[in-house]
């Protein structure tokens, strides 16, 4: 009898011991694949308006032709400073895969 329950727990330890193998296995399967996000818009529509209602259309322009104080309060650095940075960051800005990509001086 002894050797008879002793089998009965080898046979049930094996048992959990697969059972917790394919659950581990099936939570690593569910959490690695990369659900696809579907996206609705190539450009949401907020960012499409950016031309007629963005800062840098309405405001930034303005002020960087007729306001330097108030365009350096707004930005904390002159025009030439402002200038200097965009010379610096302007090329890893661009994007070349959007259909229409944004100035840097954005």
């Amino acid at each position: 009898m002894d050797s008879s329950v002793e089998n009965q727990k080898i046979k049930l330890v094996a048992l959990m011991q697969a059972w917790f193998t394919f659950a581990a296995i099936s939570l690593a399967v569910h959490f690695c694949e990369k659900k696809r996000n579907l996206r609705r818009w190539w450009v949401r529509p907020i960012y499409q308006r950016r031309l007629q209602q963005g800062d840098y259309h309405n405001l930034i322009k303005e002020i960087r032709l007729f306001d330097t104080e108030m365009f350096f309060h707004f930005t904390r650095m002159s025009i030439v400073q402002f200038e200097n940075l965009l010379a610096i960051v302007a090329p890893k800005l661009r994007k070349k895969s959007q259909p229409e990509p944004l100035n840097p001086e954005h």
